[in-house]
């Protein structure tokens, strides 16, 4: 898939180094001059159009969240998109055009029989993140809006849960604060927006308040939004644990 964002950057700076040369050569050599000014004119408008193309462009990252998957590859309308991805992995955000998409999931090597096949709809200029959840014989994917913003000197989280055996849990500050109640498998929950700081989260079983997960030392940053993701299976291996994700 085309990055038109890197290609826009990449156009303005040839635009910008051929407009240095138009300069130069302005009085040495007029003929000089009018070959390196066409060729700033059409880098601007390769960065124009790309730029375009990008802002008509939604934002798309992967998640490996299914435990006992193995190694995937990920086609977007039949084409090859990420090819290795293992659990716990996230790719960058690919550049999709607006509109509907089908996406394929295969085992490694694999394009005959897609574990996952899904057609998703995606809007210009939103984020979104596409996690592949489940145990391996009841696979799906999940697909969520991604606010990657936060408002101006503040932070916002969110928790999504993606342990398939793991009951509805709570998240819990260390002072017994409660951020989320009642968070079932494949929810995720709103964004809640806090003061930046360094927290310390426990994930309770929301029958009982029991704690099957301290999550020290989470990082929230100002002006960013983190995804804190239950992952793993609660009874088996690979075991349950957390990934905070940015956005």
């Amino acid at each position: 898939m085309r990055d038109y964002k890197s290609s826009a950057q990449h156009h303005l700076q040839e635009a910008s180094m051929y407009d240095s040369l138009a300069q130069y050569y302005k009085y040495l050599d007029p003929s000089k001059h009018i070959h390196y000014y066409q060729m700033h004119l059409a880098a601007m408008q390769k960065a124009l159009e790309n730029d375009r193309a990008y802002k008509k462009s939604a934002l798309v990252r992967v998640f490996h969240a299914s435990p006992d998957a193995p190694a995937v590859d990920i086609y977007v309308d039949n084409k090859a998109a990420l090819r290795g991805v293992t659990f716990k992995q996230v790719s960058k955000y690919l550049q999709l055009q607006a509109g509907r998409h089908k996406i394929e999931i295969y085992p490694e090597g694999e394009t005959k029989s897609p574990i996952i096949s899904k057609t998703i709809t995606v809007k210009p200029g939103v984020y979104y993140t596409a996690s592949a959840k489940g145990a391996v014989d009841q696979l799906d994917l999940l697909v969520v809006v991604d606010e990657p913003a936060a408002p101006s000197r503040r932070t916002k989280v969110r928790f999504l849960h993606l342990s398939p055996d793991a009951p509805a849990v709570d998240i819990v500050l260390e002072n017994g604060q409660t951020l989320f109640k009642g968070i079932s498998f494949g929810e995720v929950t709103p964004y809640l927006e806090l003061a930046p700081s360094m927290v310390n989260l426990e994930v309770r079983v929301s029958e009982t308040g029991q704690t099957v997960l301290m999550i020290p030392n989470i990082k929230l940053s100002a002006n960013r939004s983190y995804t804190v993701a239950a992952i793993g299976f609660a009874g088996k291996e690979p075991r349950l644990e957390a990934m905070v994700l940015k956005g």
